[in-house]
């Protein structure tokens, strides 16, 4: 794997089980981000708004979400990674605007990318998201969800705002999301309310690509779907 994606050290002193989990939902442990980074481009409204009617609202979406996974942990022990895998991944299309997340996380070098390389992008971001939850969502000990509210945020989106509980830990983890022609899809996920998933992503993969390029960025992105097929799952910080 290129050196520019640094992973967190053996000696990292480890987070509570809660936090875990909150950073791997939100996507933070994917060896791709060594510190938060400035907020991500505000979308702007999609093209097409999907009817409030016939599509789930923002916080059916993430609650969705937050079912599947329970029931993904659930099923965890009894599971192999590409059962897991295979389970959560219809979640996750459904669920993600992923080819949006794509295209802000390469920030202007999308631009300067072929048809060929953008669609290998989203694919190989998709299967990275999937893979991280299968490879962190294997087992289950009461953990649960609530939803907090949800409001409105910039140009057109709505923050959706939860708490992973664990026991005595409780872990903010809220949704930023807009509207489409497939319905309401989450764009970004913000762990303790601040820490943006999005903005972390993009500072790191512009900073492989403007070093090593843009194939080496798929090269560490392909290496670390292999590592979590294999089990081997990095500390969450």
């Amino acid at each position: 794997m290129p050196s520019s994606c640094p992973e967190p050290g053996p000696g990292s002193a480890p987070r509570p089980r809660a936090l875990r989990a909150a950073a791997a939902l939100a996507g933070l442990a994917l060896g791709f981000y060594s510190a938060p980074a400035p907020g991500a481009d505000a979308p702007g409204p999609a093209a097409a708004e999907a009817s409030p009617r016939a599509r789930p609202g923002p916080t059916a979406v993430v609650e969705g979400l937050h079912a599947a996974l329970i029931d993904l942990m659930k099923a965890g022990p009894e599971l192999d990674f590409e059962q897991r895998a295979a389970r959560i991944d219809p979640v996750i299309r459904a669920s993600y605007d992923i080819p949006y997340m794509a295209r802000k996380a390469v920030g202007r070098y999308w631009r300067d990318l072929s048809e060929e390389e953008r669609r290998r992008l989203v694919d190989l971001f998709t299967r990275l998201s999937v893979a991280n939850y299968a490879a962190r969502f294997t087992d289950y000990s009461e953990q649960r969800f609530d939803t907090v509210g949800e409001e409105p945020s910039s140009r057109g989106t709505v923050l959706v705002k939860t708490v992973l509980v664990n026991g005595d830990e409780r872990v903010e983890l809220n949704y930023r999301l807009r509207p489409g022609t497939d319905g309401w899809k989450i764009i970004d996920v913000f762990l303790q309310g601040t820490v943006s998933e999005l903005a972390m992503r993009r500072a790191e993969y512009t900073s492989v690509i403007k070093r090593e390029g843009f194939p080496a960025l798929l090269e560490a992105i392909e290496e670390r779907i292999a590592r979590y097929a294999r089990g081997e799952v990095p500390k969450a910080g």
